[in-house]
């Protein structure tokens, strides 16, 4: 399902506590089925590809993830680097957000996604030097 804008916007308004799904429903004139169907596509849309297959020189082999119905990645590898590469791939499939930042943590970096408020704890981590450990 394809969301226009607003659509997109009720949701996140809602998501953000900016507004109720009652007051979004209202505004917009749909019922409460129409609004999270909204919320289940965004939501969907947000989430890594789970399905398909992906090739890639870095593998020695064949390595793969299967998740179980909690979501769950089981990853399997022909070789130990093959194993640890599918693993690298599920964790980033689910937390990108996460190493991203603490690889920015680590070099000093926060303040160019965080503001200001991130400069000493920026000046602190570059003086420590955390990148040459």
């Amino acid at each position: 399902m394809e969301l226009t804008d607003d659509q997109r916007e009720a949701v996140r308004q809602v998501l953000r506590g900016t507004t109720t799904q009652q007051q979004a429903c209202q505004a917009r004139g749909v019922s409460d089925d129409d609004y999270r169907s909204w919320e289940q596509a965004l939501l969907k849309a947000k989430w890594a590809d789970e399905n398909g297959r992906l090739t890639c020189d870095a593998l020695g082999r064949r390595a793969a993830i299967v998740r179980d119905r909690w979501g769950v990645p089981h990853c399997q590898g022909d070789t130990l680097s093959d194993l640890c590469f599918a693993a690298g791939v599920a964790q980033a499939q689910d937390r990108l957000w996460q190493l991203d930042y603490r690889r920015r943590l680590a070099s000093g970096r926060l303040a160019q996604i965080l503001g200001e408020d991130y400069l000493r704890t920026d000046r602190e981590h570059r003086t420590l030097g955390f990148l040459r450990i």
